[in-house]
């Protein structure tokens, strides 16, 4: 959860030196299968961390995951949440 906490405050604090205080919108891919932080856990962090409003998108995406060597590739269902801060 701190990874998702402190990505969202790090993206504000970045926009907020560069002078942009709305209209920000950045995007977290969570694999249906991650027991690491579940959909609920992962809006908590990202509101924790400063975002005003998340989003997910109904729709599943597959998406294409390799192993860090490039030996292995499969295809994940992944929800798709939208951070709005």
């Amino acid at each position: 959860m701190d990874l998702y906490q402190s990505t969202t405050e790090a993206v504000k604090q970045a926009a907020q030196i560069l002078g942009v205080e709305k209209g920000i919108t950045f995007f977290v891919f969570s694999s249906e299968k991650n027991p690491k932080i579940p959909g609920k856990s992962l809006r908590q962090a990202l509101l924790s961390g400063g975002a005003d409003s998340i989003e997910r998108d109904r729709r599943i995406h597959l998406t294409s995951i390799g192993t860090n060597d490039g030996e292995k590739e499969i295809i994940r269902p992944n929800n798709l949440f939208m951070a709005s801060l």
